[in-house]
């Protein structure tokens, strides 16, 4: 397991194709903005498809994510981000 912090308007590359940014915090409640090919699936915590914000030509797809403090998302096979308080 790695851990990182991330302030509003900061960003975290996941391999060489996802980029996964910070856009809002307010007390426990998270914005992430997430950009991944086509391929890369992203799941909520039940398994279930997050569905993307444009699924435009691009080779990138683009997904506005709104989540709270304890929650997670799989990116992939391998990744899972989870998002909680500063310690």
């Amino acid at each position: 397991m790695l851990v990182l912090s991330r302030r509003v308007g900061e960003s975290i590359r996941i391999g060489d194709s996802v980029r996964l940014t910070i856009r809002s915090r307010l007390y426990n409640h998270y914005t992430v903005a997430i950009a991944a090919p086509e391929h890369i699936a992203i799941l909520d915590e039940a398994d279930a498809v997050v569905p993307p914000l444009r699924p435009g030509p691009h080779c990138k797809r683009s997904y506005l994510v709104s989540m709270l403090s304890g929650e997670s998302l799989r990116i992939g096979e391998d990744v899972t981000v989870s998002f909680g308080e500063d310690r």
